[in-house]
């Protein structure tokens, strides 16, 4: 049975193309959104499970995208929606 800890659920996301973070290996990102003007990806972790650094893209509103740039996670909007952001994860 696999052991999740829910204070460890949020990881900040830095405004920036292409993003690394470090997160346990096999977490699944659940929701990309705002927070307190902070971008920040919410995943489901198993603790037990070694850290690893995970790809993620950031993709602004009519930025052009690849075919091969992830899996959709979510889109957050700051300064009152004026700046609107999608963010996607890469396959382990």
């Amino acid at each position: 049975m696999e052991v999740f800890d829910a204070n460890r659920l949020q990881y900040a996301v830095p405004i920036t193309d292409d993003i690394e973070i470090e997160m346990h290996k096999g977490a699944t990102p659940l929701s990309f959104q705002e927070q307190h003007g902070a971008a920040c990806v919410w995943a489901l972790v198993d603790t037990e499970a070694p850290k690893t650094m995970r790809r993620f893209r950031l993709a602004g509103t009519g930025h052009t995208l690849d075919a091969d740039d992830g899996t959709y996670v979510g889109t957050a909007q700051f300064r009152g929606g004026s700046l609107v952001f999608h963010l996607f994860v890469y396959p382990e």
